[in-house]
Order: structure tokens, then sequence, then C-alpha cells
């Protein structure tokens, strides 16, 4: 199974349901967009995957294995803000610059550690034999910091873990702006990190 999961706490989703970024986000269930005409492209993008909404890690990892059921999880596909090495789940529009547990934030090593890594190991063993996870926040993969959170993720869940280097724009085929970098599991060592091709899928 394929599941995107939005960051719902966006603070780019105004009253009147419209956006001032360039992420797509869901409101009552349907995406929002600045980009005229691109809702449509947004429909045919989650035909065939599965999609939720979340406002901390907790949350979105409850969320993903109600969805999953029986089921394995072939990929994983997150958007929200990011920055080097971090990428915003449960943030909002903060640009992370306050309160870095308060607010949920999906991913980041403090002191060597994954944050929120108890919820995020109840998905160790759910993925399937080719599952990955791509991160779609502005940044993510950029610096020896962003490298070091693909390296952290993929080891703990024993899958491929993407991320861009660039800002990020939202894609109806879920492709990168710029470059992308990849951690990948190796057998009884630790994760390798590798520079994949440009606006890579």
């Amino acid at each position: 199974m394929h599941i995107v999961v939005i960051d719902a706490s966006n603070d780019d989703i105004t009253s009147d349901g419209l956006l001032d970024d360039s992420i797509d986000f869901v409101v009552n269930g349907r995406f929002l967009t600045d980009t005229p005409g691109s809702t449509l492209a947004w429909d045919r993008y989650l035909h065939g995957k599965h999609y939720i909404t979340a406002r901390s890690v907790p949350e979105m990892v409850d969320r993903i294995l109600s969805k999953l059921g029986s089921e394995s999880l072939e990929r994983l596909t997150i958007w929200g803000h990011g920055a080097p090495g971090r990428q915003g789940m449960g943030a909002g529009d903060s640009r992370f610059n306050i309160g870095w547990a308060s607010l949920g934030i999906l991913i980041c090593v403090v002191n060597g550690q994954v944050s929120e890594s108890a919820s995020l190991r109840r998905l160790c063993g759910r993925f399937s034999w080719d599952g990955r996870v791509d991160l779609h926040g502005c940044n993510v993969a950029l610096h020896h910091s962003g490298r070091h959170l693909l390296r952290a993720l993929c080891d703990l869940w024993q899958v491929p873990v993407r991320a861009g280097v660039n800002f990020q724009h939202s894609h109806d085929d879920d492709r990168f702006d710029g470059p992308v970098i990849e951690a990948f599991p190796r057998q009884g060592h630790g994760s390798r990190v590798h520079l994949m091709n440009r606006g890579s899928q």
C-alpha cells in the first residue's frame, strides 16, 4: 500500500481555504492548491493511493497503522515543511524556529537519537520487501545533518529513505525538485547514502 501523509497543521491554509505556499494540503478530505488547474492533477496523483492528514508524529503513526490493517507498507510519502535534517509533522508554518518537541516535529536527530523514535519504531516490520520512504519537505537532505537524518531513519526502518536537497514544490507524479539523496540499508552494516538523479521519482 502507498500511503501519503500531509501535515494538517500547516498555517498556509487560510480561513477562505487558500494557500500562501507551494505545498498542497488537504482540508475536509479535499486537496487545496494555489496553482490553477492542479486540483485535477492531485486527484490523479491520489488515485490508487491512500492518504491521511496528521497534526503530530504519534497521530501520523496511528493513522498509518489503521489504514494498513494487515497489509504491508510499500511506500510512505510525507508532505510538510522542512529544513536541513528536519521533516515537519505537526509543525505548522513555524519554520522550525521554536518549540521542537512541543511541535511534534517528525524527525530530526538530537544527541544522536531520532526524535519521536518511540512512535516511529511502531512502523518497523510493516514495510514490504521493496518498501521505501520519501520525505518531501524543503531542504531536508541538505548538509551533513540531512544525510545523518536519512541514515538514522533508514537504520530504524531498514528501508531506503529519500529526500531532496533543494526547495520542493508539489508535483502530481511525486517528483523531487533538484538533487535527491537516498539512504539505503546494507546487510550487517549501517546504511549508505548516495546521490540520485535530479528530479527523481
